[in-house]
């Protein structure tokens, strides 16, 4: 008897929950977060631009390598933690 009630409860939960959270959800404004200065690390990629170009920075455990027209990839063996990431 108690599995039939606790069945009934978790599908008035759910339906609940389609029914109200869409709406609830629309009605919040987004939130943003605000512009903030980004402080000069130090830190720079710097060469003449060639389109196309294969360019890569590897150390002995992590790399980034792409195409400048392209997409990159940047890794921390045996991670990959970016892929096709484009500026």
């Amino acid at each position: 008897m108690r599995g039939a009630r606790r069945e009934g409860s978790s599908l008035a939960a759910g339906a609940f929950l389609v029914l109200f959270a869409p709406p609830l959800a629309a009605a919040l404004p987004p939130a943003f977060v605000p512009r903030f200065p980004m402080p000069k690390s130090g830190l720079e990629l710097e060469r003449p631009v060639r389109s196309g170009a294969f360019f890569d920075v590897v150390g002995r455990r992590s790399a980034l390598f792409g195409y400048e027209t392209r997409g990159l990839e940047a890794w921390v063996y045996p991670l990959k933690l970016v892929d096709d990431f484009r500026l």
